[in-house]
């Protein structure tokens, strides 16, 4: 499949299926592949895009690190416009639910519905002060990953960020997911020096009227958990869902419940969108 310059970006993006248009957004340290265990069941019901941020697989940037949360939702816009694809439905997992969430907020009429899960939006919690040991654990685990990543530990950087906040044991992974997810950690750094990586505004969340499925696993970090909460209090219409056994990226883990939610999801909603242009 192709990569063509949009938005002034190379970007990798691959379509598989037919129907109403689903873009899969993957998060940090990862890259399309990230959805190789739900995408094609996904693709029986839907057109599916799966595509490689800026610097992540086969979308390359110099330096690696460049680029911001914005670029990104910039990049995601565009290629809905490029592929016609608008308006369509935008799943997301971790920070590519931020960009998801974005898109919602900047591009509203590029987006049918949005599907974020476990956002890693931790500006939701600072005004709360029963927050403050979770953010405090959270914050120094990223600044000893990044510190690892600095020093060239990479692999040691991504063992630390995955057993400690994404709660998916480094060691079970076979070897090969190993190596792509240490391949992406200068990306990384570059997304967390961004501020606005993990920042919402929760004005702007609230003014989201489009049907949300906000998700979450059962077995996640408690920080996910209580992002969802504030989160789903604040989106109109937003749905909140918790995947049992689950949790960060239940589309590897546990992907027959992913696509099932998602699923059940987009067709429950069909009769409350019945006024949008039929695809």
């Amino acid at each position: 499949m192709p990569v063509e310059q949009i938005n002034r970006t190379a970007l990798f993006y691959e379509e598989n299926g037919d129907g109403e248009p689903l873009l899969l957004v993957h998060g940090a340290w990862v890259d399309h592949t990230d959805w190789d265990a739900v995408a094609p069941r996904l693709a029986e019901a839907h057109r599916v895009v799966t595509y490689d941020l800026r610097g992540h697989g086969q979308s390359a940037v110099e330096p690696p690190d460049a680029g911001t949360v914005h670029d990104d939702v910039a990049d995601l816009a565009a290629l809905i416009d490029h592929l016609d694809l608008g308006p369509a439905n935008v799943a997301g997992i971790s920070s590519g639910a931020c960009i998801a969430l974005r898109l919602a907020i900047e591009h509203p009429t590029l987006v049918r519905r949005v599907l974020p899960h476990e956002p890693p939006i931790v500006a939701l919690l600072l005004d709360d002060p029963n927050n403050e040991a979770i953010l405090d654990e959270f914050g120094g685990t990223i600044a000893e990953v990044q510190a690892r990543i600095e020093a060239g530990d990479h692999r040691g950087a991504a063992q630390r960020f995955f057993d400690h906040l994404v709660l998916d044991p480094w060691d079970d992974m076979p070897a090969a997911l190993q190596e792509r997810i240490a391949s992406h950690a200068v990306a990384f750094v570059g997304q967390m020096r961004d501020a606005d990586a993990i920042a919402l505004d929760p004005t702007a969340l609230g003014a989201v009227s489009l049907p949300v499925l906000l998700s979450e696993g059962e077995e996640s970090h408690e920080l996910f958990r209580r992002v969802a909460e504030r989160g789903a209090g604040l989106m109109p219409n937003a749905r909140r869902v918790t995947i049992p056994a689950g949790g960060h990226v239940p589309h590897r883990t546990h992907p027959d419940a992913y696509v099932d939610m998602v699923l059940e999801f987009i067709r429950s909603t069909r009769s409350s969108l019945a006024s949008d242009v039929e695809i």
